[in-house]
């Protein structure tokens, strides 16, 4: 059963109001208008003629249909929309993982926001940015850098946005998604862990106001981890 329940929510520069609670995310104040609303609803399960079509998703200008076998499908529409249909069963956690990951990137876009699958630290000199497919170790690196005093903004989307006339990378959920490995090998503290789902070998890992980078800081580099071991 869904926890269901207003929350004013904020991340990457945007106010989302959501029907969910979403571990790990940041309360604002209420009765502040926001420029997202995240819904439980029903959702079309096709985008209809026209639309361009993956193995997850279906995408019209200003819609983007993502779908997934176990979790949910999500509706995305003019860049201030997010719809959620959940799977039979399903858990909250992992539901909102993808609502502010996934999701959420496709809704940045729509915005005019350059939204990376990337995780990303603060140092002095400016926001870096570790990109690179899933698995390929972008949550162990920031681990690692948070346990050497740098702050993390985000660990799943970099959000690059230009409107300040600089290229600014903004502050996201405020927390780590981490695998039993990395768990292990980075020694986590188990009592700030939420586990995705029982389907889900994934823990979410609660930055606290210590870890977390929540203003928006300018752009220094950008990686691209691979699975060979090497950088660019």
């Amino acid at each position: 059963m869904l926890a269901q329940i207003d929350k004013d929510l904020s991340a990457f520069g945007l106010r989302f109001r959501s029907d969910l609670v979403c571990p790990g995310m940041r309360k604002i104040l209420p009765n502040q208008p926001p420029d997202v609303h995240i819904k439980v609803c029903q959702v079309p399960s096709d985008l209809g003629e026209g639309a361009v079509r993956g193995a997850f998703f279906q995408a019209k200008p200003s819609r983007l249909l993502l779908t997934t076998r176990l979790t949910a499908d999500y509706l995305i529409e003019g860049g201030n929309s997010i719809q959620i249909a959940p799977k039979p069963e399903s858990d909250n956690a992992a539901i909102c993982h993808l609502a502010f990951g996934w999701a959420t990137g496709g809704l940045l876009i729509q915005r005019g926001i350059l939204a990376l699958h990337g995780s990303t630290i603060a140092t002095p000199s400016g926001a870096v940015v570790f990109c690179g497919d899933s698995g390929v170790g972008k949550s162990t690196l920031v681990g690692l850098l948070l346990s050497r005093g740098m702050k993390i903004l985000d660990d799943n989307i970099a959000a690059l946005d230009l409107d300040s006339g600089q290229c600014l990378v903004q502050p996201g959920g405020g927390s780590l998604r981490l695998m039993p490995d990395s768990l292990d090998f980075l020694q986590i503290d188990s009592s700030r862990l939420i586990q995705f789902s029982k389907r889900m070998p994934k823990y979410l890992y609660v930055l606290n106001e210590l870890e977390f980078c929540a203003h928006p800081i300018p752009l220094r580099k950008i990686y691209f981890l691979h699975r060979s071991g090497g950088v660019s």
